[in-house]
């Protein structure tokens, strides 16, 4: 299985470091790892057959960075998969060779898209899915929501995606402190105007208890409970 494994990096050179160097002897053969470094903080490799670096003019944002890899992979390349993970979080080569595991097993056949219980802390995209869904909405920009809007556009399409609690990371955000102000507030209206007229959105998690989590997340009604919200269809 050929996989490209992808990192946005925008300010946590110092964890990306440590965890590639850490990973490095274990990529398998035909594997290849891409870090975009939107940040343009001087990451300390030469670009070889197993690793390469692209520093763009100026910070693309989440969804479009996303798209640049799932393009790579899948319209420039001939990966079996794309593994995207963030920049501060504490991943291992234990979370890669998971997610290869999750692809390969046969009762996971019908998963289209792999996430950690912490949502898209780590992604992990077949290339059908992309065929189907097709890429990020780049409008929602520089973050926030644009992991939304991906799995409503899968929910109506009828594609699965699932968490896994094997491929859980440290908690942490790639976003947070990063952005604009008021980003949140201006991609959550945006979803909402996208979406609104066929889900409605009952609530926000942030600031949601864990018991109150729980219960959304356990309730039959609710279909979509999110790192951000929870929504349920109209009707």
């Amino acid at each position: 299985m050929r996989t490209l494994i992808c990192i946005p990096t925008l300010s946590r050179a110092d964890l990306l470091v440590k965890n590639f160097a850490d990973f490095a002897p274990s990529l398998e053969e035909g594997d290849h790892f891409f870090i975009l470094d939107n940040g343009n903080q001087n990451l300390p490799w030469e670009n070889t057959s197993k690793y390469s670096c692209a520093t763009p003019p100026f910070n693309l944002g989440v969804s479009r960075s996303w798209n640049v890899f799932l393009k790579m992979a899948f319209e420039k390349e001939n990966f079996d998969a794309c593994i995207i993970l963030q920049d501060d979080i504490v991943w291992t080569t234990h979370h890669v060779n998971q997610a290869k595991n999750l692809l390969r097993d046969e009762k996971h056949q019908k998963v289209d898209l792999f996430l950690a219980h912490h949502q898209f802390s780590i992604q992990v995209h077949r290339a059908s899915n992309i065929h189907t869904i097709g890429y990020y909405d780049e409008t929602f920009s520089p973050a926030w929501c644009e992991d939304d809007d991906y799995a409503l556009t899968m929910i109506t399409k009828n594609r699965i995606y699932k968490r896994f609690h094997e491929l859980n990371p440290a908690d942490g955000s790639m976003t947070e402190g990063t952005t604009k102000p008021n980003a949140w507030q201006e991609n959550h209206a945006k979803l909402k105007a996208k979406w609104g007229h066929q889900f409605k959105f009952l609530d926000s998690c942030f600031g949601v208890n864990f018991q109150d989590r729980h219960y959304y997340e356990s309730n039959e009604h609710i279909l979509f409970a999110n790192d951000h919200l929870f929504i349920k269809p109209r009707g």
